[in-house]
């Protein structure tokens, strides 16, 4: 019974914010707000992923309805409100995840489309010609970021404006030092002395990203530890309540209402560790200034 009324207020609960009647919207905006989706819905944005009130929901509503179903199976309510903080957790885990590699990807195909666009600076002689030539044969995230920039000139916004936005939504002191040189070459015209500058800004910028790729891999090794070490505590906790269990010496530890409180606690904990673990652990990508 406990489950069916967990499940059926899970369903109400996207009905209410997924379907909302329109005299409501003034509540519903405010429901989102504080369930977080707000700032997820942000988040999301600035990466150019949509991510809607229904996704934010599901992931909510898994995590309470695991949390719910484990916590009938076992006979621990403690479990289902822990599950509130599973729920909140598990977008904000999984949105980390997207950033993360969001941001990798930019910098890592950065100075490849920069590459393609130097090369024609040459023949083109302009930064606004050689991006509309270049721009077919780019690609990854940062063809966006090109494409934009290319509608700002086109639309007479000054170059250095321009490429100030974007180096904004880069955040890569290389690719600033980069736009330095292309506002002064394109006053001074674009000779091979100030081509060949520009060529070498875009090597220090791969040096760097190479670098950034190396420890990169040696914090998955961290990461990948802690991953171990949780998993060894649960095992070790798994392993002593079935242990436990077969010794048919009365309640075990896991049947008392401390051991229900601290189970619920450790699974508090687990998701707790799992979503701050990319603020702590994970190389800071985010501002390269």
């Amino acid at each position: 019974m406990n489950g069916i009324l967990w499940f059926l207020l899970s369903g109400s609960l996207i009905a209410l914010l997924v379907f909302p009647a329109p005299k409501r919207t003034i509540k519903i905006e405010r429901i989102k707000e504080l369930l977080g989706y707000k700032i997820v819905q942000q988040r999301a944005e600035k990466i150019g992923f949509e991510f809607h009130v229904k996704h934010y929901i599901i992931l909510i509503v898994i995590a309470i309805a695991i949390g719910g179903f484990v916590a009938r199976m076992t006979n621990n309510p403690f479990i289902a409100l822990a599950s509130v903080v599973m729920g909140y957790s598990l977008p904000r885990i999984f949105l980390s995840t997207m950033e993360y590699k969001y941001r990798k990807d930019i910098l890592i195909n950065l100075p490849v489309n920069l590459r393609k666009m130097v090369a024609r600076l040459a023949d083109c002689k302009t930064v606004q010609l050689s991006i509309e030539r270049s721009i077919p044969s780019m690609h990854g995230v940062t063809k966006i970021m090109f494409a934009q920039l290319l509608r700002k000139l086109e639309l007479g916004i000054d170059l250095q404006a321009a490429l100030e936005q974007m180096a904004d939504q880069i955040k890569f002191q290389k690719f600033d030092d980069l736009v330095g040189k292309l506002v002064s070459s394109s006053r001074d015209g674009f000779h091979l002395k100030s081509i060949q500058g520009l060529k070498e800004s875009i090597e220090d910028m791969q040096a760097d990203v190479k670098l950034l790729k190396r420890l990169d891999i040696e914090n998955k090794a961290k990461i990948a530890a802690v991953y171990s070490i949780i998993g060894g505590i649960w095992f070790i906790v798994l392993a002593f309540s079935y242990f436990e269990s077969n010794t048919g010496g009365g309640p075990g530890t896991f049947d008392t209402v401390f051991g229900k409180i601290a189970l619920a606690f450790m699974i508090v904990c687990t998701f707790i560790v799992l979503m701050m673990k990319d603020k702590y652990m994970r190389l800071n990508m985010n501002d390269l200034r």
